[in-house]
């Protein structure tokens, strides 16, 4: 059954699915199988500002999910296709469900949400015209989300690449964003001298140079298998639109920008998949759906159908998963079978 035609070119199943994925994404809740966590929002790293109970932080990190994939869909990937699609919006909203770990409102919340305004902006450049503004948004942005999440500062360099792409080395551009850095720095600075901290924030910052790397152990891959499977079909996704890109017609005006952002995603992907995970996972569903946009919007393929479906299933199984999984303890039962192992 190929479901893609109608994800693809038809509302209303998309909206009939995202009713039912809406539910999936609570139904955990609502029947107490999996707990509401209370979040911590902060900034340097610091003693928290906010304290959210559970039910107040799933409600708002829900919210966000809906408006961030909403605009990620409208803003950035219809920019380079030329038919209307409603699948990106599906897919994203498929993925944040089946994922528990995108359910966590926290600081890498709110420095992933200045992370995609950072790169609507990036996309807008047009080497052509005047892009200070664009330029300016953007690293202040990226900013913001490092002060939010240290981790989130890694992308400040693949920005950086990004603008001397599409904007070429203007002088004026280059001057903007040396401003935006330094002035970043000096407000930093001040708020630490102003506050008595500059101890805790030269901590902050020095992370940086310490990033941990991903250790994927028995535990961590039950937890977050729906990161697996997304990232299997990213890399099949790929695979299929490198064998055949003349199926899909880019905008010719974004062509340059198209291929910087799938440089950036591929890069981030790659370069994130190695690093210890900390709160990056709406950006993985965000960059997962742009690999399979480029291939699921070719609804003809009937092998690019199955392909879906197969997927379509993981999904489901893993969501299942971890419905039962939740009735249990599984760090004790994954502790007894590495016991039991250990003894044969």
């Amino acid at each position: 059954m190929n479901i893609l035609k109608p994800l693809n070119r038809s509302w209303l199943p998309s909206v009939l699915l995202n009713i039912f994925l809406i539910a999936l994404f609570w139904l955990p809740y609502v029947l107490g199988y999996s707990e509401m966590k209370q979040s911590e929002i902060s900034i340097f790293g610091m003693p928290s500002l906010v304290i959210l109970n559970g039910i107040v932080s799933l409600l708002i990190q829900f919210i966000i999910i809906i408006l961030l994939l909403f605009g990620v869909s409208r803003l950035l990937f219809v920019r380079y296709i030329n038919i209307i699609t409603y699948l990106p919006f599906t897919l994203m909203m498929l993925f944040a469900v089946c994922w528990q770990a995108t359910h966590t409102f926290g600081n890498h919340t709110i420095a992933t949400v200045f992370v995609i305004l950072a790169l609507v902006e990036i996309v807008r450049i047009n080497v052509m015209k005047d892009n200070t503004s664009l330029i300016f948004n953007m690293f202040v942005s990226l900013i913001v989300a490092s002060v939010f999440q240290i981790d989130f500062l890694f992308f400040i360099p693949f920005f950086i690449l990004g603008m001397f792409i599409l904007d070429g080395f203007k002088c004026r551009s280059v001057l903007v964003m040396l401003f935006v850095l330094l002035v970043g720095a000096v407000t930093i600075g001040g708020y630490a001298y102003v506050f008595d901290c500059s101890e805790e924030i030269k901590n902050y910052y020095l992370q940086v140079l310490g990033f941990g790397i991903q250790l994927y152990s028995w535990e961590f891959v039950m937890n977050n298998i729906v990161f697996f499977v997304m990232a299997l079909f990213a890399v099949i996704s790929l695979f299929f639109y490198f064998q055949n890109q003349g199926n899909l017609r880019f905008k010719t005006k974004k062509t340059v920008a198209f291929w910087t952002i799938l440089w950036l995603f591929t890069t981030a992907y790659i370069f994130l998949f190695g690093m210890e995970h900390s709160g990056f996972e709406l950006l993985y569903v965000i960059q997962t759906t742009f690999f399979m946009l480029l291939t699921f919007v070719d609804y003809r393929s009937d092998s690019k159908s199955v392909i879906f479906n197969i997927m379509l299933s993981l999904l489901f199984l893993s969501y299942m998963c971890r419905m039962v999984m939740s009735l249990v303890d599984v760090r004790t039962y994954m502790n007894s079978l590495q016991t039991a192992l250990s003894g044969i």
